[in-house]
């Protein structure tokens, strides 16, 4: 069985489906629930997102008698099995995030790295991990709010 993930595009003169990725070797009574939930497992919900909404003008359709009609590049979309999809990746094989910062923010995250124990990556990574559960308030307030929340986990972590 086979999927599609597609992006539409609504106009007054009708809907335009493109296929985005394809999604081959899932086994029969994969229901559309479990696919959308290793998608977004995987990490793929923002590749199918806009305005910051996952899969927001994008539908996930089932191969189930043969393509659903008006599905323009399933043969050009990208491919990936069931099996790599729902495979956890390895820690090389992640996404690669850079950073801007200033001197000082540096030497102040790494010293609290080494206080913690951590290389930066591992320390940045607890970091990111720990504001995706802080309250939505926090998160509102950007930059500023991540550099407040920054130096008190760096005073918590020497107390």
């Amino acid at each position: 069985m086979r999927y599609v993930v597609a992006r539409v595009i609504t106009s007054p003169a009708g809907a335009v489906k493109t296929a985005r990725l394809l999604i081959t070797d899932v086994p029969s009574g994969t229901q559309l629930g479990d696919v959308l939930a290793a998608l977004e497992a995987a990490g793929k919900s923002a590749d199918f997102s806009e305005a910051g909404v996952p899969f927001g003008n994008h539908e996930i359709k089932a191969d189930t008698r043969g393509w659903p009609w008006g599905i323009h590049a399933i043969d050009e979309a990208p491919r990936v099995t069931w099996e790599k999809l729902t495979t956890p990746p390895s820690r090389g094989e992640g996404r690669r995030v850079t950073l801007r910062l200033t001197d000082a923010e540096h030497a102040r995250y790494t010293l609290a790295a080494q206080r913690a124990g951590q290389s930066l990556q591992e320390w940045m990574v607890a970091a990111a991990e720990a504001a995706e559960v802080a309250p939505a308030s926090a998160a509102e307030q950007g930059r500023r709010g991540a550099r407040k929340a920054a130096a008190l986990a760096d005073a918590e972590s020497t107390s």
